[in-house]
């Protein structure tokens, strides 16, 4: 078993087995477009749906290209 496997989550995990899983970040109350233009266009992420009852909030999900586990919500 490798340590991408090891991880679970499908992403790669140090020597100490530690990995990055999820990442949040606050952002100011419509700034939705301005974070989706530099993730997902630039970054190269992929924007997901949130969840309804957390859509209401604002904010997006974007998943990581390599390791769709790995999420950034703002």
């Amino acid at each position: 078993m490798n340590r991408e496997e090891e991880s679970g989550a499908g992403a790669p995990v140090s020597a100490f087995g530690l990995g990055l899983h999820h990442v949040q970040l606050a952002i100011p109350p419509g700034s939705e477009d301005a974070c989706r233009a530099f993730y997902v266009d630039v970054v190269g992420m992929t924007e997901v749906p949130k969840p309804p009852e957390l859509a209401a909030r604002g904010g997006l999900w974007v998943h990581g290209a390599r390791w769709p586990r790995e999420k950034l919500s703002a």
